[in-house]
């Protein structure tokens, strides 16, 4: 009986690494898609900018839902694809907030100590200024 126990307590640890694993590559593979999305965007914008057909902004442009194409102005494309960026961005960086404290958590179920410097974050740019000021 006792075995039986122990080798249930091995098994549901590992369940949880597994599980713990599996949730830190789905958010990494959702970033990438993200990422990727983002990356659509970006060009999309820059090529609106180059294009030399679009100089008013109130010409129409076919622009790309999902499985259907709309008819609209310019100015209009440029504020929904911005806005899109916007909220890809949101969330990719609440997935990268989200990320550490997962491998924290997988690194524990592990059994390995906590990463040093992990949870650092960058300099604002206002704190970034000051300090050049200083030095």
């Amino acid at each position: 009986m006792e075995a039986n126990e122990g080798m249930n307590e091995i098994l549901n640890a590992l369940q949880k690494v597994e599980e713990c694993a599996e949730d830190i590559i789905v958010n990494k593979q959702e970033m990438i898609a993200l990422n990727v999305k983002l990356n659509k965007n970006r060009e999309a914008l820059n090529a609106l900018k180059r294009r030399k057909e679009y100089t008013n902004d109130s010409d129409k442009l076919w622009l790309c839902f999902g499985n259907s194409f709309i008819k609209q102005s310019v100015s209009s494309a440029k504020s929904v694809i911005t806005e899109d960026q916007n909220q890809l961005t949101k969330r990719i960086e609440e997935l990268r907030n989200g990320l550490k404290p997962k491998v924290d958590q997988l690194r524990q179920l592990e059994g390995k100590e906590e990463l040093k410097g992990f949870n650092l974050k960058p300099l604002a740019k206002q704190e970034l200024s000051a300090l050049n000021q200083l030095l």
